[in-house]
């Protein structure tokens, strides 16, 4: 009897080991965020992720009563606590390798592991289409306000530039199905040309080169031009500045070129994932960029209303193309100005602007068609045409 009873109670007590030894690993997890934020671990630069709520309110009886300490707490500690930056990074590798999905806002896991923005897709299979009429109504608020600025002595130069959707759609997912034979980009350029208006077409250029250039125009886990792509493109647009301005500009040229693993410049949408490896990518070529020293005419007072897209060429040295450089962002926000104080296009006189400067440019990736200019166009059209 003696020894059955404590047969039973061994069992028994063997039945609860793994409960308890869960008990404890719960114990531990929920201890070590605690830990990691009373002695402020987890701050290694290379997990770092970004967070937006970053002040904590200090409590009074006011605030709490006004329900605002406990949302103000509730989002503070929703993306401050300890082991944060791993926990986020290890959720999002997870997603990724097992669904072959990010948590990153619009970006799309491709064919292969080719990386997307979404609106890219959606501008090559004509998702965002906003019709004929309207991209016609574009076009001629372009062309009247481009022939106005030209009997000023002025100019506006229109720059179509490149998509990753339209130049590599052999890797866009198949769940993604064509809803327009048209798109934004193809019935702008069509329409461009017959009411021939000057437009630099950079994502036409590129297409063209596809099959012909010794380096990739594009890389797996960028979203922009690639680095070889990006000098291309500036060669490109300096030239198409002179013919249009009728000036000698500054010339970029590379007498060198190194080729390497993906560095950060292609790799910023796969940055932007935040995951725990860094993906695998393909071999990219980086020309050591640099300008002819001096521009044998005058250099042009500039204005550039541009997307994302413009922030390479502006960080590679073709402001030197300019006597000034004002980068009007989305047609929203100002720089350099917004570098010390920030500064917003609406708080700008655009009389003055007009009248200070001399060259306006419009660089707009094709996937943002839909919304060319960002109500530029608009403005000028009131500015140079209202009493």
């Amino acid at each position: 009897m003696v020894l059955t009873h404590s047969f039973t109670l061994d069992f028994k007590m063997k039945k609860q080991i793994p409960k308890i030894l869960l008990l404890f690993a719960w114990i531990f997890v929920f201890a070590s965020v605690h830990v990691a934020s009373y002695f402020n671990f987890d701050t290694q630069d290379k997990y770092r992720v970004p967070i937006t709520h970053d002040y904590h309110m200090d409590f009074s009886f006011d605030q709490w009563f006004k329900g605002r300490y406990q949302l103000n707490s509730d989002r503070y500690y929703r993306e401050n606590y300890g082991l944060r930056n791993i926990a986020v990074r290890s959720k999002n590798q997870l997603d990724y390798w097992f669904f072959h999905e990010t948590s990153s806002k619009d970006v799309i896991v491709g064919k292969n592991g080719y990386l997307y923005e979404k609106n890219y897709i959606e501008s090559y299979l004509g998702i965002n289409y906003i019709g004929k009429d309207s991209i016609e109504s574009q076009v001629n608020r372009l062309k009247k306000v481009q022939d106005t600025l030209a009997k000023m002595g002025k100019h506006l130069i229109v720059i179509i530039a490149p998509g990753k959707g339209h130049y590599l759609p052999e890797y866009i997912p198949e769940k993604f199905v064509r809803q327009n034979k048209k798109t934004n980009y193809s019935e702008f350029i069509r329409i461009v040309k017959r009411k021939h208006v000057e437009v630099l077409d950079l994502n036409g250029y590129f297409l063209s080169q596809k099959k012909n250039t010794p380096y990739p125009l594009y890389g797996k886990n960028g979203i922009h031009w690639s680095r070889y792509g990006l000098c291309i493109a500036i060669d490109q647009v300096l030239k198409h500045t002179e013919t249009s301005c009728s000036r000698n500009l500054i010339t970029a040229s590379w007498n060198s070129i190194e080729i390497d693993d993906e560095r950060p410049y292609d790799y910023d949408i796969a940055n932007g994932m935040y995951l725990m490896t860094k993906l695998k990518g393909k071999k990219m070529a980086y020309p050591k960029l640099f300008y002819s020293d001096e521009s044998l005419s005058a250099k042009p007072k500039t204005i550039v209303i541009a997307d994302s897209y413009y922030w390479g060429m502006y960080n590679s040295g073709i402001t030197q193309a300019f006597e000034s450089n004002s980068f009007w962002y989305y047609n929203r926000q100002v720089f350099p100005d917004s570098y010390t104080t920030l500064t917003y296009v609406d708080q700008k006189d655009l009389s003055q602007e007009i009248a200070s400067n001399d060259l306006f440019i419009i660089l707009c990736t094709e996937g943002n068609m839909h919304n060319f200019g960002w109500g530029f166009l608009e403005k000028m059209e009131k500015e140079l045409y209202s009493p």
